[in-house]
């Protein structure tokens, strides 16, 4: 009977840990059917084999039950999350509630029985596992969880069933070599080992990796908001100019009235080439085709004549192709590092960014080349940095490199001769393909 009620127990834990996690409903009708058919299972196993074989037939059981009940349980979409998480509460639970039970059943064997052992450990977890999902620290670490790459998640979960299987054999040891003498020290520092390597450990590196994570988009997000900033000062730089220009031409609609009036030609144009500079200091307009992308070029224009850099653009960029944010992504980041490096040049060399974009059978080709102080090393399409946040540095190239992949593009990065080129290759053919399906 006590064997029963551990077993709900742990099947209660899994939910909760799911429900925690994903936020997501429980069919309350299918969870006590699965509780009631897990008991039904262990009443059966242990009427019909010895004590020893059905115990260990009965762990068996409820690792392989409770990984697979909790998926008709909730009501949730993707499954793979939930059998991972199923996996990822019965290794946990399996390595803390067995090494409990272990490290007590190392001097009170003959006084407690060890099914009294376990279900205290289990309901131990259970009121942890409330308490922790209550205060959403299930949640937190779940999302933590969500950010690793897939091979992170995969041997974040092999290690805390090594652990697992390292406390399942330590406990078949023990039985076997309990009267040993210094067994039971031996047992109690291997235990502690189990809790610190197989589950405090890889919690404290997930929690530094979270940490890294969220610092990164904070980062993002500070360096977005200074984006902003500096497209507002542009825009109010944009308009100080404009009225500046009005003022200068009326003065200029005075003088070349009054050349005009005299017949003096030459003085009319000497009027219009004296505020040549003016008109051409807005005349940077661009017809690409696209209107997000004239705007992008206009205000990274204005930025980039701070330090005398030019952007010149030719060819086409059709508006129905691209969605705004991934012109931003694939132009605006990539202008981004143009302009930086035109500004570490000296005003005495040609500092002119080349943006070219061409489309032929619904493939776009882009073409941005830049001049660079001294040539960049390139391995496997990615640049050396010498910048000191590594992390921080590239975000841009793979933010192009993840949104040219949307459209089933590459990307390929080349300097030569002090010019620094990425060309970003679009297929809309098979774009359109994968969107149909």
């Amino acid at each position: 009977m006590l064997m029963v009620i551990s077993s709900s127990i742990i099947i209660v834990i899994v939910f909760i840990v799911i429900r925690g996690a994903l936020s997501v409903k429980i069919n309350k009708r299918s969870a006590i059917v699965s509780i009631f058919s897990l008991a039904t299972i262990y009443v059966f196993v242990s009427f019909i084999l010895p004590e020893q074989i059905s115990s260990v037939v009965m762990t068996s059981i409820i690792i392989i039950f409770a990984s697979v009940a909790p998926l008709p349980v909730f009501q949730y979409k993707y499954k793979s999350q939930i059998f991972y998480l199923s996996m990822l509460a019965l290794g946990v639970i399996s390595t803390v509630a067995g090494t409990i039970s272990w490290i007590s059943e190392l001097d009170l064997t003959d006084r407690i029985n060890a099914q009294v052992i376990d279900l205290i450990a289990n309901t131990i977890l259970l009121l942890f596992c409330v308490i922790l999902a209550k205060r959403k620290i299930i949640f937190l670490l779940y999302r933590s969880i969500t950010i690793l790459e897939n091979h992170m998640k995969i041997m974040l979960l092999i290690t805390i069933w090594l652990s697992a299987v390292s406390t399942m054999l330590f406990s078949f040891f023990l039985n076997l070599y309990a009267d040993l003498p210094g067994f039971v020290f031996i047992g109690v520092t291997l235990a502690t080992y189990i809790i610190l390597v197989g589950v405090m450990c890889p919690l404290l590196i997930l929690n530094t990796i979270s940490k890294a994570h969220f610092k990164n988009l904070s980062d993002a997000m500070d360096r977005q908001i200074d984006a902003q900033v500096a497209h507002y000062e542009a825009m109010a730089r944009m308009h100080e100019d404009i009225q500046q220009f009005q003022h200068d031409y009326r003065n200029l609609h005075i003088g070349l009235q009054s050349a005009l009036m005299r017949n003096d030609i030459e003085g009319a144009l000497s009027y219009l080439e004296s505020d040549e500079m003016s008109l051409r200091k807005l005349s940077h307009t661009y017809e690409t085709g696209n209107v997000v992308l004239d705007a992008l070029l206009r205000e990274k224009q204005s930025i980039a004549s701070e330090n005398n850099t030019t952007i010149v653009f030719d060819g086409e960029v059709p508006g129905n192709l691209l969605s705004a944010a991934d012109i931003c992504i694939l132009f605006g980041n990539a202008l981004d590092n143009a302009i930086e490096a035109c500004a570490k040049l000296t005003d005495f060399e040609e500092k002119v960014i080349s943006v070219i974009s061409s489309l032929s059978r619904r493939f776009l080709f882009i073409e941005i080349k830049n001049p660079v102080k001294e040539n960049v090393q390139i391995n496997n399409n990615s640049i050396n940095t010498t910048k000191a946040d590594k992390n921080a540095h590239g975000i841009g190239l793979r933010s192009i490199q993840a949104t040219a992949k949307k459209y089933s593009g590459t990307t390929r990065l080349s300097c030569d001769d002090n010019t620094f080129c990425i060309e970003i290759d679009l297929d809309f053919n098979l774009a359109d393909i994968e969107r149909q399906h």
